[in-house]
């Protein structure tokens, strides 16, 4: 061999010794590589290198763990099914376009394991290529941030709940003044500034447990109704007439002790309770000084003004059970004060008979006799009032009314026997004859004419409300006429709705579906407090005249602010008598109204053709004033 020969063979050796020692170097350093990767923490896959959907061809033992794939299960299926991204979502766009461009990326995303349940990982990518620049592979690593993402979402709902309870300390704080007047609203009149029905009735609830309990202690109502108040109302308006009730409660006022609790109870009527007095004649001195007081004029925008009142002193005794035996007692003595001619105080002294206040003689045992003996017979009868939608003249509700045919005295009017039934003890059996007989008219209609929506009102009292078997009584005639709770609604005054019972009372009917409506409150304050207390369906109004012309009850903006609080609450306007009433109506957006200028009451035979037709009052042409 030359020596040529023996150089490239040198050569050779040198260069296959070179080889081998960098194949050696590049396996040391690919099990390196693989045993980094393999140990690895962090999700490794490999996959092929196409754009559009790679396809895996390696994961490590991390990746198996965290997603639950064996390797079979994984290698050759599409990377893209381990994504739990929506199919526009901007993530699942980023990388596909970094596919298809060859460009790493890094985004955070969810996967979803073998089982469908989604976890959190930093997913990096990023091609392999060789030295001309033609990809084969794509790493991927994906380290699992599930642990990052709970505690941000942890932190993001504290910096929530702590901005919500910031904005709510800060609401609180701005609120005080408000939760003030709102107290001050639960328990104060919020015209005249004295305490509330509610208020004194929890007091009187008090003081009559005292008269139980402590022998030595003394307490005395004084129940108070203004004389001649509503004339005021009429002839000046409701502004002097509110701004007489305040003076009038500043001068109640000034006739009593610090301690003693003064109460306004609704309307034009209010009440005293004199704690703690010594003897029956310090009660009496009270009342002569609020009498003395009165007998100067009050002096209110420019107009005086004279007034007196009517008391009524019930002394709290053992005898009286609940609260409502001192009211009923007191109220009883203000009755006989006022029906001998107003401007003094009576003392109830004792159980007063239910006849006390009503002229005594044979007359009125006459009276009273012949009334009992008209409803056991069923010789009351009873009339049908419509109330009306003004625009369509329809007949949506129908008002009951009882006359009473007296045999010596003809048809009589409510106000000619009511007050003899209420006093003598008559008005719930009368009562109870009027709802049964006016529900069983009521089905009578419904049968001849298919009417199904008409809505029957009637008046309930005082006396009614007190009977403890009335609700029961409601129930057992509902279900022996077949009327439907929502055919029927309850009219109430107002002041009614201040009593504890009744209050109760009505939100077991409406909770049957009985409606409940309010009727001829005085004044528009209150109002709001009132139905703010006790939800009702209907507010009845009444038009009263004023010089010459005609005014609403409750002024516009009280009825405005009463629709606006309460958008559900019907309101009706009655004694609508002239086309000007009606007009006036429309511009007001009243919807509801009742009058003789509609109808007036009319004998159930006649109602029915109004139930058809609706209201037709032809000669008045309303039809050509729409």
């Amino acid at each position: 061999m030359n020596f040529i020969d023996q150089l490239k063979l040198h050569r050779l050796r040198q260069f296959e010794e070179e080889t081998a020692r960098y194949e050696s170097a590049v396996d040391l350093r690919l099990r390196i590589l693989e045993t980094v990767v393999e140990a690895s923490r962090d999700s490794v896959v490999i996959t092929d290198a196409a754009s559009d959907c790679p396809r895996v061809q390696y994961v490590n033992p991390a990746f198996t763990a965290a997603s639950q794939y064996s390797t079979a299960e994984i290698i050759g299926k599409p990377i893209a099914c381990l994504w739990s991204l929506p199919a526009n979502s901007e993530a699942l766009t980023s990388i596909q376009t970094a596919y298809q461009s060859a460009h790493p990326g890094n985004l955070e995303i969810q996967c979803k394991r073998s089982d469908g349940t989604p976890f959190w990982v930093d997913l990096k990518f990023s091609p392999l290529g060789d030295e001309n620049g033609s990809i084969h592979h794509w790493i991927h690593t994906l380290r699992d941030i599930g642990d990052q993402k709970a505690y941000e979402e942890t932190f993001v709902r504290a910096k929530l709940a702590e901005e919500q309870n910031e904005k709510l300390l800060l609401e609180i704080m701005g609120h005080k003044e408000l939760e003030r007047k709102l107290l001050h609203t639960a328990f104060y009149d919020s015209l005249t500034g004295l305490k509330n029905r509610a208020f004194f009735m929890e007091h009187l609830e008090r003081s009559l447990q005292h008269t139980h309990s402590r022998s030595k202690y003394r307490c005395t109502l004084l129940y108070l109704d203004l004389d001649g108040f509503k004339p005021v109302n009429d002839l000046h308006g409701h502004q002097i007439g509110d701004a007489l009730l305040v003076e009038f409660s500043r001068t109640l006022k000034s006739c009593c002790r610090p301690q003693d609790f003064v109460c306004r109870m609704g309307g034009d009527e209010f009440t005293v309770l004199l704690d703690d007095i010594k003897t029956s004649e310090s009660a009496h001195s009270v009342a002569k000084r609020i009498l003395d007081q009165l007998r100067t004029s009050f002096l209110i925008g420019g107009v005086s003004l004279d007034i007196s009142v009517s008391i009524g002193i019930c002394e709290l005794n053992p005898r009286h059970k609940v609260v409502d035996d001192v009211i009923r007692e007191a109220d009883m003595a203000m009755y006989r004060a006022k029906r001998g001619g107003g401007n003094q105080y009576v003392s109830s002294d004792g159980p007063i008979d239910i006849t006390d206040g009503l002229p005594m003689g044979d007359s009125v045992k006459k009276e009273r006799e012949a009334l009992s003996f008209a409803i056991e017979q069923g010789e009351l009868e009873l009339f049908y009032q419509p109330v009306v939608d003004i625009n369509s003249l329809r007949v949506v509700q129908v008002e009951t009314l009882v006359r009473w045919q007296h045999p010596e005295r003809g048809l009589l009017k409510p106000s000619q026997f009511l007050p003899l039934a209420e006093k003598s003890g008559l008005i719930v059996p009368l009562g109870q004859l009027v709802i049964r007989a006016a529900c069983l008219q009521l089905k009578e209609w419904q049968h001849l004419i298919e009417f199904r929506d008409t809505v029957l009102s009637i008046n309930l009292s005082y006396t009614e409300l007190a009977d403890e078997l009335f609700f029961e009584n409601i129930i057992d005639l509902l279900a022996d006429t077949l009327t439907g709770p929502g055919n029927l609604q309850f009219e109430l005054p107002p002041d009614l709705l201040d009593l504890s019972y009744a209050g109760q009372f009505t939100e077991r009917l409406r909770k049957i579906g009985v409606r409940i409506a309010l009727s001829h409150p005085s004044e528009g304050n209150a109002l709001l407090d009132v139905i703010s207390h006790h939800p009702v369906d209907m507010l009845k109004l009444v038009y009263e005249p004023r010089r010459a012309k005609y005014q609403p009850m409750l002024p516009p903006e009280i009825i405005a602010r009463t629709q606006g609080s309460l958008p559900s609450l019907d309101i009706c306007i009655e004694r609508v008598e002239t086309i000007e009433h009606h007009l006036s109506l429309i511009r007001q957006g009243i919807k509801l109204a009742q009058g003789n200028l509609y109808s007036p009451p009319l004998p159930a035979d006649e109602v029915i053709h109004t139930l058809v037709y609706g209201v037709r009052p032809s000669a008045l042409k309303l039809s050509a004033c729409g």
